[in-house]
């Protein structure tokens, strides 16, 4: 995939089926804060509180009743409520997209699964900045989770 337009419209098709279905969405973003996070340490300044780097785009921009999680690691489980919540909805599947293949998804995705929930990754809504990172993290995820594909995707 070559760029974040490249998966938002299988992102938002993803997103759109759930809240059709009146499912829980879940949205999970990392964000850091641009003068003292200590786990900006060596690494590009990215995700910072406040700026349009952090902002969902409008496409799956969270809508009234849907639960926002904010992060500082790449799993969405590691120091936030999410286990809690998909506990509270009686969840044992979850779908997982977004960015970035190799951080955020596959963390969270091999969390989830150890929580012994059954994780979906469609792999038309998961994208890396490194092709080779991408395609790497995807292999990974096929050993202990779902990944599927649309049958449209070019």
């Amino acid at each position: 995939m070559t760029g974040v337009a490249a998966v938002s419209r299988y992102i938002e098709g993803e997103i759109g089926y759930f809240r059709d279905r009146g499912r829980p969405v879940v949205h999970c973003v990392t964000l850091f804060d641009p003068t003292s996070d200590p786990a900006l340490t060596g690494v590009p300044r990215h995700n910072l509180r406040g700026t349009a780097g952090a902002a969902f785009a409008d496409a799956f921009a969270p809508r009234p009743g849907e639960i926002v999680l904010e992060k500082r690691a790449d799993s969405a489980f590691f120091g936030t409520t999410l286990w809690e919540q998909l506990i509270d909805f009686g969840v044992d599947q979850i779908t997982i997209v977004g960015l970035e293949t190799h951080t955020s998804v596959l963390a969270s995705a091999l969390d989830a699964t150890a929580r012994g929930l059954r994780v979906s990754v469609p792999d038309t809504c998961v994208m890396a900045g490194d092709p080779l990172l991408h395609e790497s993290a995807l292999r990974l995820l096929q050993a202990s989770c779902w990944i599927h594909a649309y049958p449209d995707a070019t």
